[in-house]
Parts: C-alpha cells; structure tokens; sequence
C-alpha cells in the first residue's frame, strides 16, 4: 500500500509537466533572453528568421536575420529554402507568431527549432538592431511628447498595440467605447508600438496589448494581455472617480 501511495504520489507531481512539455512541437525550444544571447554568441551555425512583417523587419531587425513573414501565403515555401538538418531561431515582436512559426517549421521537418523572445525584448535590453529604413524613428513620439500628452488630461489612457496583434484588435472597440462613456474625464491614447519603439522601450513593454492609466502624469494602473469588457470597465471604475 506504501509502495502504491509513493507511486500515486510520483505520478500527481510529474503529471502536470507531462501535459506541459507534451504542449510543445517537437525539437521546439523556447529560450529566454539571456539564453539566447548566449546561443547567438555561441557560434553563427544557425539560420536566424525575422517572421514578422517585411515592414516591421525593415525598421528594425537582429544582425543577419532573413525575414519570412508567417502570416503571408508563401511562408511554408519560404522556409523550404531553409535546410532542415540545420538549427533554425526564430523571433517576432512579442512572442506569439514565433510560437507559431516554430510549430510549422516542427510540422515541416525541421529537427531543431528555437523560438527566442522578439524585437520588443531586446529593444528593452538595449540591443543594437539593423534597420533599411527611417520608418520608426520618422513616425514615433518622442518621451518628451509621451510625457507631455500623459498630462495633458486628468486621466489619460494609453493603448500599446499594432496592426498584427490580434488581441489588440478584439479590445480597440470597448476600449474605445469605455473612453467615450467617461469622455468627460479620459482620453484615449492608442500607441502603435511598431512606429514607436522609444516608447516601448522607455516604458518596458513587453507584451501587448498593454493598457496604462495615468492619472494627472501619474501611472495609477497597468494591465498587459487580452483583458475583458466587463473586467476593463470594473477596473475604471475603481480609479476613475
């Protein structure tokens, strides 16, 4: 019976981490930033893959990538030029489309995959990327700007988000709505982190959407990820008096 409640015991623990790893394509690996550094550095035998937009890789990309947009038709014959014996690292903007990107290359035969963490990440670390154009800086706000409009109402609220980020999309409308219903009092602030990566930068951000409230030039709220209708409105609520 000892014996039984031990292997009980055993299989409850590792359980969860079955599930968890069984979640990840095979010859998947996600790193983290310091890891990746350190993989980067490691040697150059590697295909490094920009997978966002040829837009977003032009203002800014890491040193050497290629970029293969994995949300265009002709992604899966873009990366059959890659060769598949050979380890392939791939990164976007936030994460999400090279988690995306990894699992079709894994379905298409590619034996090592590693899905680092995106532009946004590294431009918080203070990275030097290439770019092929003046994009970004022609179009951002500058901090001074950023500092200005976040006092420039009593509350003012800031939408970090882009084009290609679909849960930015899903809350633009009730975000959009809530402001409208406390016009009196808010403004909306949408930020295109694309076009703005000094802001991004000066401002952690390392996800989207993410949503800050500022009250009188003052950060009062902070959420990042896909938040619910009912739970942006409870959270106004509680700090817009």
């Amino acid at each position: 019976m000892q014996i039984f409640k031990k292997a009980l015991l055993s299989f409850f623990f590792f359980f969860p981490f079955i599930l968890l790893t069984s979640c990840q394509p095979k010859g998947v690996q996600t790193l983290d930033l310091a890891a990746a550094k350190k993989l980067l550095s490691a040697s150059n035998d590697y295909q490094l893959v920009d997978v966002r937009s040829a837009s977003e890789y032009e203002s800014g990309h890491l040193k050497g990538a290629v970029n293969m947009d994995v949300n265009a038709s002709d992604f899966e014959t873009n990366i059959a030029k890659l060769i598949k014996e050979k380890a392939v690292i791939v990164y976007c903007f936030s994460g999400s489309r090279s988690a995306s990107a990894a699992g079709v290359l894994s379905d298409n035969g590619f034996k090592t995959v590693y899905d680092i963490p995106g532009i946004m990440s590294w431009r918080n670390d203070g990275a030097e990327l290439e770019t092929q154009s003046n994009v970004a800086k022609a179009n951002g706000m500058s901090v001074d700007d950023f500092n200005k409009l976040i006092q420039s109402k009593e509350f003012v609220l800031i939408d970090f988000n882009a084009t290609w980020c679909k849960p930015c999309k899903i809350m633009a409308p009730y975000l959009e709505k809530a402001a409208e219903a406390r016009k009196d009092k808010i403004l909306l602030a949408p930020m295109d982190a694309d076009a703005n990566p000094e802001l991004v930068q000066a401002n952690a951000i390392d996800a989207l959407p993410t949503i800050m409230l500022y009250q009188n030039g003052k950060l009062i709220w902070r959420s990042t990820g896909l938040l619910e209708e009912d739970a942006l409105n409870n959270e106004l609520n509680l700090r817009v008096k």
